[in-house]
């Protein structure tokens, strides 16, 4: 049976009258937006951060309209366009004009008056939108990082208000701008975060107490299993950065996911165990309705199931790498790292043509496996896979995560044979010690710490330049 997809967008569109008669442009692009990007940005789940937060923002803020206008613009299927394509040229060309408005007008809007806490997120999301498809990290992160402290600093200010009985309590952030911001700070946080590990330690135990108070015995749907997840991932992500900044490291490393130190101490360690047992929670929550998505009643979600699924394996081996020692994780996950690469075949041969997306899909969990973990066989799919990939989620980028991967492979498996070993011995992994992205020329040079097999202790510094 098809299943009709959600219709969008879920509010009224803004009045023609709105925008310059003496440029067109300008209205065919906005309803490009509202018609068609805000549907293909919107996720497997039909995110209404996207179909109902932004478009009422952008009835009432001129520059939000801007922005939404210049992302309307953007060809969501082609990342670099070619010269003869003269039309992406003129489409671009104009989505930079349009987006230069949208940052005038918010600095306007900030400066005459008191922007609403709303517009000031929708605002950071989509310049960080606008600045990832175009493989601008830095500046990308740098909007998703400051619309989290905003985040963060209301609802400091509105806890405060609600303790005084006098004051006006200020109004919570809409649910569907936190997820948003939970996603983006997962694949931000994992690209490079500089943040200090009080901070992280604070986040990380908000969401464990999160986790462990909401987590039910079963989901009865996918959203609610998207939020918990997520909160788990999180969990992971800010102890695994709180032990990088005790142990005094300085992030030089990007993506800085790669070069994370392991838990330090004892109650370092207890917490991961923690976090390993709540994503194991949240998979026997999550099995029925998996089960559900795979048998003929369940198509309508199969997708977004399986999609979950997959995330939730990249999430638990990623956290399991951080085990006090290599051998309480390495060889360990075989089936998972195996899964994880099956379900991403599923998924893709399911997928359209979608270069750009601000959703975490492809890249981030097969980056987990070829980067994070030695399995031979597992690591070459998961090149096979991202070089064939013309994507960037978020800021993430497929290309670039696969010559990386190469790159290691290529040192690390030099001389041994095809039926050797399953995984690279302990001692011949290498280190990436170095990692700087040109993204304007896209090209990166990397400085590999590599371990001399049969010489514990012993390494040997490999570098190259990639092209991506």
């Amino acid at each position: 049976m098809l299943v009709p997809r959600a219709t969008f967008p879920l509010v009224a569109k803004p009045s023609q009258n709105l925008f310059d008669l003496d440029n067109p442009e300008e209205w065919t692009y906005f309803q490009r937006f509202c018609s068609y990007t805000v549907q293909r940005l919107s996720g497997l789940r039909g995110s209404e951060f996207w179909c109902r937060v932004v478009l009422q923002a952008t009835q009432v803020e001129p520059s939000i309209r801007h922005a939404a206008t210049a992302i309307g613009a953007l060809d969501l299927n082609v990342l670099t366009p070619t010269r003869d394509d003269e039309a992406i040229k003129f489409r671009r060309q104009f989505a930079y004009k349009e987006y230069q408005k949208a940052i005038v007008g918010i600095r306007k809007t900030l400066s005459e008056k008191d922007c609403d806490i709303t517009t000031r997120l929708v605002a950071c999301i989509l310049f960080a939108c606008f600045e990832a498809y175009h493989g601008n990290s830095a500046t990308a992160l740098g909007q998703i990082f400051s619309g989290i402290e905003m985040m963060e600093a209301h609802n400091k200010k509105r806890k405060e208000k609600g303790s005084t009985s006098n004051a006006p309590r200020l109004a919570p952030v809409d649910s569907e701008l936190v997820q948003v911001f939970t996603l983006l700070e997962i694949q931000a946080t994992a690209w490079g975060d500089s943040r200090p590990g009080e901070l992280h330690l604070e986040r990380m135990y908000n969401c464990a107490e999160a986790v462990e108070n909401g987590l039910p015995l079963e989901f009865t749907g996918t959203k609610h299993a998207v939020v918990m997840l997520r909160l788990n991932m999180l969990w992971g992500i800010h102890l695994r950065f709180a032990q990088m900044n005790l142990v005094g490291h300085e992030g030089k490393v990007v993506p800085s996911f790669i070069g994370l130190a392991s838990c330090a101490n004892d109650p370092a360690a207890h917490q991961l165990n923690r976090c390993l047992a709540s994503f194991k929670s949240w998979a026997a929550a999550f099995e029925p309705l998996y089960r559900k998505a795979r048998s003929t009643s369940g198509e309508r979600i199969f997708e977004s199931a399986t999609q979950l699924r997959m995330n939730y394996l990249g999430s638990l081996v990623w956290v399991a790498s951080g085990s006090q020692s290599i051998g309480m994780y390495y060889r360990r996950y075989t089936k998972e790292l195996k899964e994880i690469v099956e379900l991403s075949k599923v998924l893709i041969d399911m997928s359209d043509s979608q270069t750009f997306s601000m959703e975490m899909r492809f890249v981030l969990p097969l980056a987990v496996v070829g980067l994070n973990y030695r399995h031979r066989a597992s690591r070459q799919e998961c090149i096979k896979i991202l070089a064939a990939m013309s994507r960037r989620e978020a800021i993430w980028d497929a290309s670039m995560m696969g010559r990386i991967m190469k790159f290691q492979a290529e040192i690390e498996e030099e001389g041994l044979g095809d039926d050797d070993e399953e995984y690279v011995p302990e001692d011949g992994m290498s280190t990436i010690v170095h990692l700087k992205v040109d993204e304007r020329l896209r090209t990166m040079f990397v400085a590999c710490s590599l371990g001399i097999r049969g010489h514990p202790g012993e390494s040997v510094m490999k570098q190259t330049e990639l092209i991506w």
